[in-house]
């Protein structure tokens, strides 16, 4: 249900820069933060409610945050990118950053029948 998901960009994929990244020219870099609230069918359940998520280092700060409603579940997510210039030593560090908010993106939610 994720209306800005984060998306693979392949600059943020090579195996080694040997310049400066510019973020801004990827994607805007501007704070995001959404508020999802996913109601779940009366014959379904969800099966747990997932873990809290927070990621942070000196490049962002991505936290997905879950809570029981009356008939689903909602979800606030965001994510502040702290810096716009990427200088090439950093680069593996970034990517590493980017890769885990990638799979965090990618979380399932799982139902039963109730």
């Amino acid at each position: 249900p994720l209306l800005n998901a984060i998306t693979t960009r392949p600059p943020l994929f090579n195996e080694k820069r040997y310049n400066n990244l510019d973020l801004n020219a990827l994607f805007d870099v501007v704070p995001s933060y959404q508020n999802i609230d996913l109601e779940i069918p009366a014959e379904f359940q969800l099966m747990d409610l997932p873990k809290d998520i927070l990621i942070e280092n000196k490049f962002g700060r991505y936290e997905m945050l879950f809570e029981e409603m009356e008939n689903g579940i909602k979800i606030k997510r965001s994510l502040v990118l702290k810096k716009r210039l990427i200088e090439f030593q950093d680069y593996q560090e970034l990517k590493d950053f980017y890769i885990e908010l990638l799979d965090a993106d990618r979380m399932k939610l799982a139902l039963t029948k109730a």
